[in-house]
């Protein structure tokens, strides 16, 4: 009951969406990055699968969590040192799924913290499936530890991406030390592999309408040799204006060419032709003329926007 409450409520506030499942593993070990003290309630209410939670030390001395931890099932441990993880390899290995933070915290630089070797050493000794789990959207909430200027929403938008199992191959090195290593840096490419399908959505303008959004169209965003700042609204507007002029010279789906500088209107015109469905081919003046004009003609480009100045 309490379960389905938690997942009502979250679903309602925080509008969570879930991305993939977990399918059935004789073993199995899930993995997840780290951004805030709500991923365990998050994780809890929302996989598919009820594991048992590896839990720091640290953490399940702390009353508030002791409270929360009555009602799931979890395993105190030190993730960081080696020798606390026989209890978790046994857990594994009689079947149970286990779901474990590799970064053993809550990150503090908005990406990946240090992957630590024992989760490595567990998902290795055991031959068990690694489910990795991407969650995105709590970092911006009040329950992160993100300090400075990060951006804070109140109800950002929560997504749960789930990754297919995959099994660590055998370990490699010399001694034992290395391996674990080796392990180690093979959980974190998984887990950086998470991140990278996890945001393989959407096309360009949209994600910079969620980034205004995010941050707020006052902040600046670009700024160019002439030393004149752009903030995401200004760039919207720009990108609008270059869009609705490149329609009139152009049809729908054309390659056209784009002969500009480095400067922030040449990132509203890349933009602006997205937002139109025109495709920019980006010529390099330093190339040559023959080399540009070659371009044109491989990519058959009909016109090209330029500036007077340039």
């Amino acid at each position: 009951m309490i379960r389905f409450l938690v997942h009502y409520l979250l679903r309602l506030l925080y509008r969570v969406e879930m991305h993939g499942t977990i399918e059935p593993h004789e073993r199995l070990l899930i993995i997840s990055n780290h951004q805030s003290f709500l991923d365990g309630v998050l994780l809890g209410a929302f996989l598919p699968v009820r594991p048992v939670w590896v839990v720091h030390t640290t953490i399940a001395r702390r009353w508030y969590f002791r409270a929360g931890l009555r009602f799931i099932p979890h395993l105190t441990v030190d993730t960081t040192r080696a020798l606390a993880m026989k209890s978790i390899i046994g857990l594994v290995e009689s079947g149970m799924p286990v779901l474990i933070f590799p970064e053993g915290r809550i990150t503090v630089t908005g990406s990946l913290m240090k992957i630590y070797d024992g989760p490595a050493m567990v998902a290795s000794r055991t031959g068990a499936a690694v489910v990795p789990v991407r969650i995105e959207g709590p970092i911006y909430t009040c329950f992160s530890r993100m300090k400075g200027d990060y951006p804070r929403r109140w109800f950002p938008r929560f997504t749960i991406s789930i990754l297919p199992a995959r099994k660590l191959p055998p370990a490699e090195g010399r001694t034992p030390r290395v391996r674990r290593r080796v392990q180690a840096e093979r959980l974190r490419r998984m887990m950086q592999e998470a991140v990278v399908v996890s945001r393989r959505r959407g096309a360009l303008w949209p994600a910079l309408l969620r980034a205004a959004n995010l941050h707020g169209r006052r902040r600046v965003v670009l700024e160019d040799a002439r030393e004149q700042p752009e903030t995401y609204g200004r760039l919207i507007r720009n990108a609008l204006a270059l869009g609705r002029m490149v329609s009139t010279l152009t049809e729908e789906g054309e390659r056209v060419g784009v002969l500009m500088p480095n400067l922030t209107t040449t990132v509203g015109l890349f933009y602006g032709m997205w937002t139109v469905r025109r495709i920019p081919a980006i010529l390099n003046f330093s190339a040559g003329l023959e080399a540009m004009q070659a371009a044109c003609r491989l990519a058959r480009v009909r016109v090209v926007l330029t500036s007077r100045a340039f």
